[in-house]
């Protein structure tokens, strides 16, 4: 029983100097700088893309929006259509 208490303590001390020496590591990375290799007119160009990309995506979702509710739309007037042949009144 007191081996094992022994035992515990001993692994719980190697756990929290792992935790702490992982911390330390992680605080040491995030203060590094980022890359400044890269050049201003490299910079601007990737700033470029990155705005051309997002419009790109604006107008791909747009016209994805506008497609659905086409096809809701259509799909209502076909129930509805379909209901007022079959003599069956949807609307109250």
């Amino acid at each position: 029983m007191i081996r094992r208490s022994k035992e515990n303590r001993e692994a719980l001390k190697h756990r929290s100097n792992q935790m702490a020496a992982n911390k330390r590591k992680a605080q040491t990375k995030r203060t590094l700088s980022p890359n400044t290799n890269i050049s201003p007119k490299e910079l601007e160009r990737i700033k470029q893309n990155m705005e051309k990309r997002e419009s790109d995506e604006q107008r791909h979702l747009l016209f994805v929006q506008i497609l659905i509710g086409g096809i809701i739309i259509i799909l209502l007037l076909a129930i509805l259509v379909i209901s007022r042949l079959l003599g069956v009144s949807l609307l109250f």
